[in-house]
């Protein structure tokens, strides 16, 4: 395979990807100063530390959050960013929130500033979702799981961002009141959550 088939097939894996690494690019034998010829000449475009992605299929909304699926293999989008994600409430955070198993390895901080928190049991494993985006796949707590979770999480985060989240969760219809009751059960937060469920159901 000549120099010309060999980018010309790697750039389409890129495209059916969404999202490439440097390390999966070496495997197609496409060396560092090769992706950065590619990026200067605008066939990549790198969205992140050694993770790379073809400029017209980048979903910039969501790129971040990918790339950190990317980094952190087993890693699932959580709390503040979950809420981005699915479009609830206002918080807009600096940073990314990404859970991963009790004892797993954590990634060092990098430029995407990530929010690890660890999760056990069916604590982590419960409401994860996978969604197909332009940026590559997100894995990324359902909408009720997310909700109980930032009640669980609401020392951190603030009661007034677990209400907000709440409130706007139940009113947008992202969500149903027995939904988030199930993972505010998994969670151990069903009965602070049942007032508050109940005065706004």
């Amino acid at each position: 395979m000549n120099e010309t088939s060999r980018l010309h097939q790697f750039l389409r894996d890129v495209r059916q990807r969404g999202l490439v690494r440097a390390r999966d690019a070496r495997e197609w034998g496409v060396a560092s100063q090769e992706l950065a010829r590619l990026e200067k000449e605008g066939r990549l475009i790198r969205v992140g530390r050694g993770v790379y992605s073809h400029p017209e299929d980048i979903d910039w909304s969501v790129a971040d959050l990918a790339v950190a699926c990317q980094r952190v293999p087993n890693g699932v989008i959580c709390l503040l960013s979950a809420l981005r994600f699915h479009d609830i409430g206002t918080q807009n955070p600096l940073g990314i929130w990404i859970a991963v198993p009790r004892g797993a390895w954590r990634p060092v901080a990098g430029e995407e500033r990530l929010h690890v928190v660890q999760l056990s049991g069916v604590g982590y494993q419960a409401g994860i979702e996978a969604h197909g985006t332009g940026a590559g796949e997100i894995r990324v707590y359902s909408a009720a799981k997310t909700i109980a979770d930032c009640w669980k999480w609401r020392g951190k985060l603030g009661m007034e961002t677990a209400l907000e989240a709440l409130r706007d969760a139940l009113q947008q219809n992202k969500a149903t009141a027995s939904d988030i009751l199930r993972y505010a059960s998994v969670d151990r937060v069903a009965n602070v959550m049942r007032p508050y469920l109940e005065a706004l159901a």
